[in-house]
C-alpha cells in the first residue's frame, strides 16, 4: 500500500500490512486528478492544478485530525500497471475499512444543506457507495472543505444522528449499515444490489467492479470484457460462497433471460426479501449446461391439472414480505420443448425465464403443499447453443 506523508506529501510504500500505520482516506468524485505520475514530477507546476489543491486540503484535514498518513486512489494507485491497478482495486474495500478515518469531500455542496447532499453527485458514482459503507468514522466536507455536521440540529433522533439520517438518504444504504458497518453481512444480496441499482461508473465494467468489496469477492480486472460480462462474473463469485437465492430476485424488461441479472440496476425495485432457512435449503450451482437448482412448482393449485410444457410458477428458494405478511417468491419459468440432460444419472428438464418484469407472491403454505422440482435454468450463451444443436439434429 503506497501512502502519503501528510505533511511533505511524499509517498511511502508499505509490502507489510502489519506495518501499515493510521491513515485517513478520502472519499470524493473525479475531477480534473493529479496521478501518481504526475506527483512524482514538477511539484511547483501542480500547486495551480484543482486536483492538486484537493489533495493538499485533504492532507490538511487529515493533519488537523492528527493522521500523518493519507491515501488518495487518483494519486496513490500507479495505473500504468495493470498488476498494481487490479491488486488496488481488488483491496479498495479493505483499505477504506481499515483507515483511522474516512474524508466524504462533497464538492459540489455548499454548506449544511440537506436538499443539496441529497442531489450530490458523490451519491449517483459507483465508487463511492463501498467508500460510504466501509469505513467505521467518517467526515463530511462541502466544496471549501468546512466540516458537515448538522450540529445545530438538535431536535431527538429516532435513528441516531441528524448526517447520518441525511448519508442514507441521499445514498439508499440503511441507517443501521451506516452506524455499523458489519451489518452489511445481515442484508440479502438483492437489497445489496439495489443499493448500486441507480448508480454509474465511467468505464464499463466498474460497475461490477466497485462492488467486490460490498459482497466480499475477489476476482481479476478485465478491462474491455464489458459491463454485462463482469457483472455476470461478480454474480458468479457471490454464488460460490454464498446460498443467497435473492441473487435471482430482479425484474427487467426482458422478453426472456436466464436467472442471472444483465446489470445493478434490474435490482432497482427490490422488495423485503428474506433467505430461507437451512432445513428447507438446497445446493445450486453453474454448470456448462445452466443453472442447476432446486425449485417448488406452484403451477398447479388445488388438484388442477396444468399442460407439462406451459410455462410454470416457481418458488424459488427465498421470501418476500407483501400485504403485511410473508410468503414465497415465485418466478415464471418456460420449458424448452425437447430440451433436457441428465446429471448423477438424475433427468432434469431445461428451463427459460419468461415475463422477467414481474415477481411474484405466493402464500408460504405451497412450499409443504407442493414438489419440489431440480431444473436447470439456462443462460443466454447455453440457450443459444441448445438452439443451434437443435436445428442440426
Amino acid at each position: 500500500m503506497r501512502l502519503l506523508e501528510t505533511s511533505s506529501l511524499a509517498f511511502e510504500e508499505y509490502n507489510d500490512l502489519s506495518l501499515i500505520p493510521s491513515y485517513a482516506i478520502l472519499s470524493h468524485t473525479w475531477d480534473k486528478e493529479v496521478t501518481f505520475d504526475d506527483m512524482n514530477g514538477d511539484r511547483e507546476s501542480l500547486r495551480r492544478r484543482q486536483g492538486f489543491q484537493k489533495v493538499t486540503n485533504f492532507c490538511l484535514k487529515a493533519r488537523e485530525h492528527l493522521l500523518n498518513y493519507a491515501w488518495v486512489d487518483t494519486c496513490c494507485i500507479d495505473k500504468r500497471s495493470s498488476a498494481e491497478l487490479s491488486a488496488a482495486i481488488n483491496s479498495m474495500y479493505r483499505y477504506y475499512a481499515n483507515s483511522a478515518a474516512c474524508f466524504i469531500y462533497l464538492s459540489d455542496v455548499d454548506g449544511e444543506d440537506a436538499a443539496q447532499i441529497k442531489k450530490s453527485k458523490g451519491f449517483t458514482r459507483g465508487w463511492t457507495l463501498q467508500e460510504l459503507n466501509s469505513p467505521s468514522v467518517r467526515y463530511v466536507f462541502d466544496s471549501t472543505w468546512k466540516p458537515i455536521t448538522f450540529a445545530h440540529v438538535t431536535i431527538p433522533r429516532v435513528h441516531g444522528p441528524f448526517l447520518t439520517e441525511v448519508l442514507a438518504r441521499a445514498s439508499k444504504v440503511p441507517v443501521r449499515v451506516l452506524q455499523q458497518q458489519t451489518l452489511i453481512r445481515t442484508f440479502c444480496v438483492a437489497q445489496c444490489m439495489s443499493w448500486a441499482s441507480a448508480r454509474k461508473t465511467t468505464r464499463d465494467e466498474d460497475m461490477a467492479y466497485c462492488l467486490m468489496g460490498l459482497f466480499d469477492v475477489h476476482m481479476p480486472i478485465l478491462y474491455g470484457e464489458g459491463a454485462r460480462n463482469a457483472f455476470r462474473r461478480l454474480q458468479m463469485e457471490i454464488m460460490q460462497t454464498s446460498f443467497d437465492q435473492t441473487i435471482f430476485a430482479w425484474k427487467g424488461p426482458y422478453a426472456s433471460s436466464g436467472l442471472l441479472a444483465r446489470q445493478p440496476s434490474d435490482f432497482s425495485d427490490c422488495p423485503e426479501l428474506a433467505i430461507w432457512g437451512p432445513r428447507f435449503l438446497s445446493p445450486f450451482n453453474m454448470t456448462n449446461i445452466g443453472l442447476s437448482l432446486r425449485v417448488v412448482d406452484v403451477t398447479a393449485r388445488n388438484g388442477e391439472v396444468v399442460d407439462r410444457d406451459a410455462p410454470m410458477k416457481a418458488m424459488i428458494q427465498c421470501d418476500v414480505h407483501t400485504e403485511r405478511r410473508w410468503g414465497g417468491l415465485t418466478l415464471y419459468l418456460e420449458p424448452l420443448v425437447g430440451a433436457a440432460v441428465q446429471i448423477n444419472g438424475a433427468h432434469r428438464r431445461a428451463y427459460r425465464r419468461i415475463r422477467c418484469d414481474e415477481l411474484c407472491f405466493v402464500d408460504g403454505d405451497a412450499m409443504s403443499a407442493e414438489p419440489f422440482l431440480d431444473i436447470l435454468v439456462l443462460e443466454d450463451e447455453h440457450y443459444l447453443l441448445v438452439l443451434e444443436a437443435g436445428r442440426s439434429d
